[in-house]
């Protein structure tokens, strides 16, 4: 059994960024070849980075 972290940066619905179909795609095809595993996901756009934030709206 191995722990793996899943990282969405893309806050996109799927219809809109390919980059989010690869990942669900991606994400259910590992689920079902590895059914032991634990996955952790992480959604960078639900947490509160405030520097990331000030870094790209002074760009």
């Amino acid at each position: 059994m191995t722990t793996v972290l899943f990282v969405k940066v893309n806050n996109r619905p799927a219809s809109q960024a390919v980059s989010v179909k690869l990942y669900k795609a991606f994400l259910a095809s590992y689920k079902k070849s590895h059914l032991h595993d634990t996955i952790n996901v992480v959604f960078l756009f639900k947490k509160q980075y405030h520097r990331y934030k000030s870094v790209c709206t002074s760009v």
